[in-house]
């Protein structure tokens, strides 16, 4: 199953051992050199993270894990620390062709909920508070994601106006 990444964040984290909740997803963190999903922050502390080797399920509605020891300080998962201190994210970087036309801004994220790794990137141009049309490029189409812009293939873009039903259909 696929979903947005805005779908996602505000969700309860759900322990499976308690059927309790233990935390709300605040954001995500994912690995910039393969798309893999690599933790989940919690709200209220973002310091706070699930990797995605805990991770038993995401659903639309709530996010399963084994249980409470599944939540660790971002400081002891090496990878994930590494990533968070880079400063590279994928969500509100500029995006780029190879040609170095701009495209917009990421605004939002497609996950595979199976695999848990980055499924193709939302972006748009916007303007004050204003958004244009959208834009979907899949993750193979990305060529290099960095601090400053991520850079994708010309060829890979998709009409505006197929990627506007796709990106507000229902899942």
């Amino acid at each position: 199953m696929k979903l947005y990444l805005s779908d996602i964040i505000g969700i309860p984290i759900i322990s499976h051992h308690t059927e309790q909740k233990i935390g709300k997803v605040a954001g995500s963190i994912f690995d910039p050199e393969t798309g893999k999903l690599l933790a989940l922050n919690l709200r209220p502390d973002a310091q706070k993270i699930i990797t995605a080797a805990d991770i038993m399920h995401v659903y639309r509605t709530e996010v399963t894990v084994m249980d409470d020891n599944s939540i660790s300080p971002l400081d002891e998962v090496l990878r994930v620390k590494v990533v968070y201190n880079s400063g590279i994210r994928f969500l509100g970087n500029r995006v780029h062709t190879e040609h170095n036309d701009y495209l917009g801004k990421v605004i939002d994220i497609q996950i595979d909920t199976v695999g848990l790794f980055l499924s193709s990137l939302v972006i748009a141009k916007s303007f004050l508070v204003f958004t244009g049309d959208k834009r979907i490029v899949s993750k193979k189409d990305i060529i290099e994601v960095n601090k400053d812009k991520i850079i994708v293939k010309k060829s890979s873009l998709l009409k505006k106006e197929k990627v506007k039903e796709f990106v507000n259909a229902p899942i």
